[in-house]
């Protein structure tokens, strides 16, 4: 999916997904293909709001330039900026009233991150330290 998909779209493709599981030749195929395409416009969402924080892109990026994990871009958006004192997601949303409904979604992040909860998308729960 490319960047800045339009996410009103994908969400109706993951539905369709979900709801047209008798048309599929390989058990399991629509749900995974939900599955991905979710996690994909968790990352997407995710990244917006890093983006227009004005977070230090260390914090979202890794040096390839590839996302961090979801996980800790969650954890990182969370954080106070050293500067305002504010939450990153505080800062996003003041960004204007696109990013706003962005960060309105924050407390279903972590839910949502749980439900997609894959080692290779976001890094294995049993490894991290309390």
């Amino acid at each position: 999916m490319p960047l800045l998909h339009d996410p009103v779209r994908a969400a109706r493709q993951i539905r369709w997904y979900l709801d047209s599981q008798e048309l599929e030749t390989f058990p399991g195929a629509f749900v995974l293909a939900a599955g991905n395409l979710a996690r994909q416009l968790l990352e997407q969402v995710l990244f917006i709001l890093a983006f227009y924080s004005g977070m230090p892109h260390t914090q979202f990026l890794k040096s390839s330039t590839e996302l961090r994990s979801v996980d800790a871009v969650i954890k990182a958006l969370k954080k106070a900026d050293p500067v305002t004192s504010r939450t990153y997601l505080a800062l996003a949303a003041d960004r204007g009233s696109r990013i706003l409904k962005f960060a309105r979604l924050a407390r279903s992040f972590d839910r949502w991150r749980r439900l997609f909860n894959e080692p290779s998308h976001f890094g294995n729960p049993r490894l991290r330290t309390p």
